[in-house]
C-alpha cells in the first residue's frame, strides 16, 4: 500500500485533504529530486554508452531510454541536463538505427512504401528533438520564436546571445535535428526555407566549441554545403578537412558523410572509395567513438556497394 493510501485510511477524515495535499507536494518534490539525480548519473554514464561494443543491443535499449527521459522531464521540465540528453538520444537513435532501417528498406529491399512509413517516423522524432532543443535555449533567452519568424538574420542575431561554451551541445543537437528533419521531409533539403535556421544553430555551436561531439557540427556544415543546390564545394571540403584533422581521422562518421556528400557531388569516385574503405578497415583505436564508428562502418559498407549507382 502506498504512503498516501495508508494515510487516508488511518487518519481522521477531517485531516485527509490537508495531508493529501502535503503528500502530493512531497511526491512532486521527490520526483524532481529523483529526476535531477538521474540527470547527474546520465552525465557520468553517457561515455560508457558511447563506448558500447554491440550495435544491436544499443539500438534496442535506446527507445526505452527515450521513454524514460520523457517521463523524467515531466517531473522536472526545466532540467537542462535531462532535456539535452533526451534531445541527443532522439537524434542518435533516429540517425543510427531508424535511418539505417530506412536505407535497408529503400535500398536492399526496394520496399519504398515501408521506407516511407519509417521516414515519416524519423521526421517526427527529429522534429521532437528540434523542439526540445529550442525549448532549452528559450529557458535562458526569450524571443526565440519571434526571431525565427523574422528569418535567418534575426535568428542568427538572437543566437549570438549564447556565448558560453556550455551552450554548444544543445545548439548542435537542435541544429542537427532540424537539418535532419528537413532531409527526411517530402520536400527535401533543397526546397526548405528553414534550412538557413538549422545552419545558424550549427554555426553558433561551432563558434563556441568546434570540437564538441568529435567536431560533428563542422561535419554537418560540410554535408549541408555539399548537398544544397549551388553549394560551395570548396567550402564543404574545408569544413570536412577541418573536422577530420581535429579528430585525427578517428571519427568515422565524418569520413562517411564526406564520401556520401562531398565526394558524390564533386564526382570524385576515387575519394569516395578511399574514404569508405578507410572506415571499413579502420581499427577501434578511440573508445569514445566506438558505437558511433559501428554505425559508420555499417553505412560505409552499404554505400560502397552502391558505388556504381552513385557514379554511373
Amino acid at each position: 500500500m502506498s504512503a498516501h493510501g495508508l494515510a487516508t485510511r488511518l487518519l481522521p477524515l477531517l485531516l485527509v485533504p490537508t495531508l493529501t495535499t502535503s503528500l502530493l507536494l512531497s511526491g512532486c518534490n521527490l520526483a524532481r529530486v529523483a529526476a535531477r539525480s538521474s540527470a547527474a548519473i546520465s552525465v557520468v554514464a553517457g561515455p560508457g554508452f558511447e563506448q558500447y561494443f554491440d550495435y544491436e543491443l544499443a539500438g534496442e535499449a535506446m527507445p526505452a531510454t527515450i521513454v524514460q527521459l520523457e517521463g523524467m522531464i515531466r517531473a522536472d521540465p526545466t532540467n537542462r541536463q535531462l532535456l539535452t540528453q533526451l534531445t541527443r538520444t532522439y537524434v542518435g537513435y533516429t540517425y543510427g538505427w531508424l535511418e539505417d532501417r530506412i536505407e535497408r528498406l529503400e535500398g536492399d529491399d526496394q520496399d519504398f512504401r515501408a521506407g516511407g512509413v519509417q521516414r515519416a517516423r524519423a521526421n517526427v522524432l527529429y522534429l521532437r528533438a528540434k523542439d526540445l532543443g529550442l525549448y532549452v535555449l528559450s529557458l535562458d533567452e526569450s524571443g526565440g520564436p519571434e526571431a525565427i519568424a523574422r528569418g535567418e538574420v534575426a535568428f542568427a542575431t538572437w543566437l549570438e546571445r549564447f556565448s558560453d561554451v556550455r551552450d554548444a551541445p544543445i545548439l548542435f543537437w537542435a541544429g542537427s535535428a532540424w537539418a535532419s528533419s528537413i532531409g527526411m521531409s517530402t520536400a527535401g533539403i533543397s526546397d526548405s526555407a528553414d534550412l538557413p535556421l538549422a545552419r545558424a544553430l550549427l554555426e553558433r555551436s561551432v563558434a563556441l566549441d568546434p570540437t564538441y561531439q568529435h567536431s560533428s557540427a563542422l561535419g554537418a556544415l560540410g554535408a549541408l554545403e555539399a548537398s544544397v543546390p549551388g553549394g560551395d564545394l570548396d567550402r564543404a571540403r574545408s569544413y570536412f578537412d577541418d573536422a577530420i584533422d581535429r579528430t585525427d581521422r578517428h571519427a568515422f562518421a565524418l569520413l562517411v558523410n564526406m564520401a556520401n556528400t562531398y565526394a558524390v557531388q564533386s564526382e570524385d569516385r576515387a575519394l569516395f572509395v578511399s574514404l569508405l574503405n578507410e572506415v571499413i578497415t579502420g581499427a577501434d583505436v578511440d573508445p569514445s567513438v566506438r558505437l558511433a564508428n559501428l554505425v559508420a562502418k555499417r553505412r560505409a559498407t552499404r554505400y560502397l556497394q552502391q558505388v556504381d549507382t552513385k557514379f554511373p
